[in-house]
Formats: C-alpha cells, sequence, structure tokens
C-alpha cells in the first residue's frame, strides 16, 4: 500500500475546506486527481462552488484512492515477455533488476491512454526571466504533468515542485521515494 500524498482519498482532497473555499472544485482537478473518475465534478462533489459544507455525492467514492497504482502504471505493457534470471550469479541478478526501460507512465484521462515519459513534452520553466534547468530524468516529466506551474511557466506557481536553488538540476526521485515521496536521501546532502 502507498504512504504519503499519492495514496490520498476522494473526501481528503475534494472535501478541504480550506482549499474549496479559495478554489472552486472544477474539471481540470480531474486531469490529476481522479484521472480514472468516470463523470464530471459534479458528479463527485458537491456543491460545485467556493461555499459549503461539500459532500461526495456518492459516499462510497469518498474512501478511494484519487491517485491510483494505474495513474502511473499499467496492467500490460508493449515488449516481451519477461526472462527469468540467471539466479547462478547473484551479482548479475542485482545488474539486469534495473530495468531497460520505464515502468512509470501518466494516464491520460481525456485519451484515455498510458503515455510513455518521452512522449510527454519537455519542461520549460522560468525564474523571472532565468530559464530553470530541470533533470532530463523522463520520470520527471510524468511527476510534471500534475505537479506544474502556471501557464507562463514560472517556477513555484500553482503546484509546480520543480527542485530550484541548490537542487535545480536534480530530478525528483534523485530525493525522494518514488510512491510515498519520503525524502529518502535527505540524509545524504
Amino acid at each position: 500500500m502507498v504512504v504519503g500524498g499519492h495514496s490520498a482519498t476522494y473526501s481528503a482532497i475534494f472535501l478541504n475546506k480550506r482549499h474549496n473555499s479559495a478554489v472552486q472544485p472544477n474539471a481540470d482537478c480531474l486531469r490529476c486527481l481522479g484521472m480514472f473518475f468516470e463523470g464530471s465534478i459534479a458528479d463527485l462533489v458537491s456543491p460545485v462552488s467556493i461555499k459549503g459544507p461539500w459532500k461526495i455525492v456518492n459516499p462510497e467514492q469518498g474512501t478511494m484512492p484519487v491517485i491510483p497504482c494505474l495513474t502511473c502504471h499499467e496492467i500490460h505493457r508493449k515488449g516481451s515477455v519477461a526472462v527469468r534470471a540467471d539466479y547462478s550469479d547473484p551479482k548479475d541478478i542485482f545488474y539486469k533488476s534495473f530495468i531497460q526501460f520505464p515502468v512509470a507512465l501518466f494516464y491520460d484521462r481525456y485519451e484515455k491512454i498510458h503515455r510513455e515519459p518521452g512522449d510527454l513534452p519537455e519542461l520549460k520553466l522560468w525564474e523571472e526571466e532565468r530559464r530553470v534547468h530541470v533533470s532530463n530524468d523522463p520520470h520527471q516529466k510524468i511527476c510534471v504533468q500534475c505537479h506544474t506551474p502556471n501557464a507562463f511557466h514560472q517556477a513555484g506557481t500553482s503546484d509546480d515542485r520543480t527542485p530550484r536553488g541548490v537542487h535545480e538540476g536534480l530530478s525528483c526521485l534523485s530525493c525522494h521515494a518514488n510512491h510515498s515521496n519520503d525524502p529518502r536521501a535527505a540524509e545524504l546532502c
């Protein structure tokens, strides 16, 4: 089970009084939160306004994960069938355990398909007039689909989490565990 921000439930996200009072729940929320929800924002939360109290239309939906595993992972992938490792050499097993292709994808709610990181756009981000160096880690492109800056590509706006300052150019996964988001490498700094 995933623990952390990516394991939140529909109720935890869509019934957040502080957020909903400032930003009305809207269709764009479902681009990243509730990608597999079959319906509109009005089918999920009521009222669709900045005045609550809010409720999840179908209470059973409230306990479900808002970012399920299938958001970043596909059940079946294109390619060849996996081959069992040669267990006679433990060192060989270790090095072959690194998968040669990305196992993380991004689910596009509107197209209803998973997109490979290489098919996602490169992030061009700015701090004022200065271009921010962004990691070329393909998985970073997946993170950025939801943790994205405003329409002007200004660093630190909206839900942008792109590493800046002394961390500029690092991938999110340089420090954060991919599932829990725990800063696994914090002690290495």
